[in-house]
């Protein structure tokens, strides 16, 4: 009798310890997220935020969100980096008038400031129609020892505060590939 007592004590003892792993195991994938997806080339990468897809035409990189038509475009793309790739420069460039896109007149400019982003620091204009008629365009420029880098990202005025995250997160997550000297 003892010994059915014992094995029956053990056996129980064995299905409350799977059953407390298996409640652990559930709680965990509740409540910790998924790590966000790396969008990665040779010579950059960054978290590509929930739906957004990314694929290279010519020198860059677009990456757009569902199907079209898109509410929101980033198209990132890098060169080597020239005399002339400076934050003064980008902010010269746009602070000029530039066409608007749709409509008559000038893109209308709506903010121009130096931003630290990932370390680093940024040219950040935002404009209105300069891209596409209704979209406003965040343009990030900035340059480390070897490139100059320019991310657009245009976003359909009704979408503009649910998509701005989704840039923050691609632009703080992003790492250039140097290479050794």
């Amino acid at each position: 009798m003892k010994s059915s007592s014992l094995k029956g004590f053990l056996l129980g003892m064995t299905v409350l310890g799977i059953a407390i792993c298996g409640f652990g195991v559930g709680v965990a994938w509740l409540l910790i997220p998924v790590p966000p997806e790396r969008f990665a080339t040779n010579r950059f990468s960054f978290n590509l935020p929930r739906g957004w897809s990314c694929h290279r035409e010519v020198t860059e990189h677009v990456c757009q969100l569902g199907k079209p038509p898109f509410d929101a475009t980033v198209v990132l793309t890098m060169k080597y980096r020239a005399p002339t790739d400076t934050l003064e420069s980008y902010e010269k460039h746009l602070r000029a008038p530039m066409p608007a896109v749709g409509r008559d007149g000038n893109a209308d400019l709506i903010s121009l400031k130096i931003v630290t982003l990932a370390g680093s620091q940024w040219v950040e204009g935002v404009l209105r129609d300069s891209e596409v008629h209704n979209y406003y365009t965040t343009y990030l420029a900035g340059n480390t020892a070897e490139v100059a880098i320019l991310v657009t990202f245009s976003v359909h005025e009704r979408f503009r505060g649910i998509r701005e995250p989704d840039l923050q997160s691609m632009i703080e997550s992003l790492v250039i590939y140097q290479r050794p000297h």
